[in-house]
């Protein structure tokens, strides 16, 4: 998988004008949850994505059904080597609360690529099919090729902004009561 996606990964760290067909996009998504399955059992994360999850993505390459990943072009010079990731639990209601961490959020700069992961589980929290920051959204796919980079890259300080979010996240409650979103 390394060597496969390694041509498309480094036109798009690099910046590169290229086209993101249908093909190229399962191949990057295919590439992104096996890291981010990786990165989410690392020993100081707080694991989210499950064991069946993790054993069908290693049988048969199924990315998980509840995982969104969106590329990002930009380029600010302290987003070429970051990660930052959360995870916490949302609820319907506080009373719901079983203590388990449901949802995991993700940004991974990469060069001039920015990646945003957001996996839900066992919950709909209704933003799934939300583009964000003018991003290309890679899973689930969405059945058309793209040009690459966008028209609009993203701009340092908005990314900047969600890692602060997420920062905030890091030391706050662990527990989202999603009721107000529906």
């Amino acid at each position: 998988m390394e060597q496969e996606v390694r041509p498309l990964l480094s036109r798009l760290i690099l910046g590169t004008d290229t086209t993101l067909t249908c093909a190229n996009q399962e191949l990057l998504a295919r590439y992104l949850t096996m890291k981010l399955m990786v990165w989410d059992q690392e020993p100081r994360a707080q694991p989210v994505i499950s064991k069946e999850e993790r054993a069908a993505f290693y049988t048969s390459r199924e990315t998980p059904k509840n995982l969104s990943i969106w590329a990002l072009a930009m380029d600010d010079p302290n987003w070429r080597t970051a990660i930052y990731s959360n995870a916490f639990e949302a609820t319907k209601s506080l009373e719901t609360r079983t203590g388990i961490r449901n949802v995991k959020l993700t940004i991974w700069g990469l060069g001039r690529l920015a990646v945003l992961a957001l996996y839900v589980r066992d919950i709909d929290i209704g933003v799934l099919a939300v583009d964000p920051l003018g991003a290309v959204k890679i899973l689930p796919n969405q059945g058309q090729d793209r040009l690459w980079p966008p028209i609009r890259p993203v701009a340092g300080p908005d990314l900047d902004a969600l890692a602060a979010a997420l920062r905030t996240r890091m030391t706050g409650p662990d527990t989202i009561d999603m009721t107000h979103f529906a």
